[in-house]
């Protein structure tokens, strides 16, 4: 992976290797750029190589009198790994530049291709040359900065900038005057692992859990390194991110350069996601991200993640024939996901419930077929389903034929007498817990349709 280290070492080599200028300054100030831009304070994790070219990280600026002369500007940069010898480990460039009477500049990695031709000498070692896969200095191009994918040696660095102001351009450190003391920044070099996912959210455990790669270990309480993990979700219904902020880095065992954080285990870190109202049966994208304490990216992971579409059956009981009870479940874990359920007949809808069975307040018609189905609806009150033809079913009620109805009073054929008022009254058996809807009483000549109890004369009918 592209790394800080790599992006300050071709600083180096593209100084060393072309061709000087004269210069020359009067006094100059050292110093490190203040956060967020100066990434060296700010120590980024990971370092990609084109920010070479764009983000700063070392300045020196420079104030001139009234009076022309020469600055002699000196960075080193040594490493301590133990893929580059000892005795090879450091690498230096020499800049030299004139600079007119009154003149102010800022020098800054950022201004690299504007200093390329002050370069008057300076080493690098076989050994640093190598580990970087630096042959020549023709491929150092603004593409290789932005699509090297060399990696480079783990370890801690050690940047340092020195100025002094000279007579020409000719002279030496050694004689020159020291303008500012060393200012030295060090820094630890990781290859970056990758972010993984180690489970995904189920319909039935909406845990989301990830696998941080090891950064920087320091032990010194003054550089920050601490972090935020970031869980992005889109899709139906859903544009949401939730944060998690870690603790200092805590170095593993055996290693002294690099850990997890404090608060995880070995870098594993949980989201617990029941609280999103994700829909059965869709498709969310999950993008994991990891930032250091300055807020750069350290790594990240984008994954779409499916919930299988439910596995909903339905019944019914007719034991009684015209209020049937409904019944229904999941063959997964999806009851869980469900706000309610609303039962729907002859395609209009009748109620609703949370539990999983409805029985009907009011009878159906005897000998009458019926559709009928249950809609689950998700928790942000979406329906489970688009389409209604896969959990539509019909039913027909029991023809009612089992009727007997016996007359009270007045008698069977007895006998009326105009003007005078008579109570009629009968009972009725019904089966299969059916109710009276209604009754038909023919008296002589006269059909009544009333109930089963009724005052009647020639004049006056009434209910009783």
């Amino acid at each position: 992976m592209k790394r800080l280290i790599k992006a300050v070492f071709l600083i180096l080599l593209v100084l060393f290797c072309l061709q000087p200028m004269t210069a020359k300054v009067i006094r100059t100030s050292s110093r490190k750029l203040s956060i967020p831009k100066d990434i060296v304070a700010t120590r980024k994790v990971n370092f990609n190589i084109g920010d070479i070219l764009t983000v700063p990280m070392v300045s020196l600026t420079i104030v001139n009198d009234p009076t022309p002369a020469y600055l002699l500007l000196v960075l080193e940069l040594e490493i301590d790994s133990t893929e580059i010898p000892a005795s090879e480990n450091t690498a230096t460039a020499e800049i030299v530049r004139y600079f007119t009477g009154s003149e102010t500049l800022t020098f800054s990695n950022t201004d690299l291709m504007n200093y390329v031709s002050n370069v008057r000498g300076g080493s690098a070692p076989t050994a640093i040359r190598d580990a970087f896969g630096v042959s020549s200095m023709s491929s150092i191009t603004s593409d290789f900065f932005e699509n090297s994918n060399t990696t480079i040696p783990e370890g801690e660095y050690t940047l340092t900038l020195k100025a002094y102001e000279i007579d020409n351009e000719d002279d030496s450190v050694t004689t020159g005057r020291v303008l500012k003391e060393a200012q030295s920044v060090t820094f630890k070099v990781l290859t970056i692992g990758s972010l993984s996912i180690v489970q995904n959210p189920t319909v039935g455990d909406e845990t989301l859990r990830i696998q941080l790669p090891e950064t920087p270990y320091y032990s010194e309480s003054s550089i920050p390194t601490t972090s935020t993990t970031k869980v992005t979700i889109n899709g139906p219904g859903i544009k949401q991110s939730v944060s998690k902020s870690h603790s200092r880095v805590v170095a593993s065992l055996g290693s002294s350069i690099k850990g997890y954080p404090g608060d995880t285990t070995e870098g594993e870190v949980t989201y617990d996601l029941s609280t999103i109202k994700f829909r059965a049966g869709e498709t969310y994208t999950f993008t994991i991200e990891y930032f250091d304490a300055a807020g750069y990216l350290i790594a990240n992971n984008v994954k779409n993640i499916s919930f299988p579409s439910p596995k909903f059956f339905t019944s019914i009981d007719t034991s009684n024939a015209y209020t049937p009870e409904f019944s229904w479940g999941f063959n997964d874990d999806y009851d869980d996901w469900t706000m309610e359920y609303r039962i729907y007949l002859n395609g209009q809808y009748y109620g609703y419930t949370t539990s999983n069975n409805y029985t009907l307040s009011y009878p159906l018609s005897p000998n009458t077929t019926y559709s009928w189905y249950v809609m689950p609806f998700n928790r942000d009150g979406t329906a489970f389903f688009s389409s209604t033809s896969s959990i539509s079913k019909t039913f027909t009620t029991k023809a009612h034929t089992e009727l007997n109805v016996e007359v009270n009073e007045p008698d069977n054929q007895g006998i009326l007498i105009l003007g005078e008022t008579y109570t009629f009254s009968g009972d009725a058996t019904l089966s299969d817990n059916a109710t009276i809807k209604s009754a038909i009483w023919q008296i002589g000549t006269e059909t009544k349709d009333r109930y089963l109890n009724l005052l009647y004369s020639e004049q006056t009918i009434c209910c009783k």
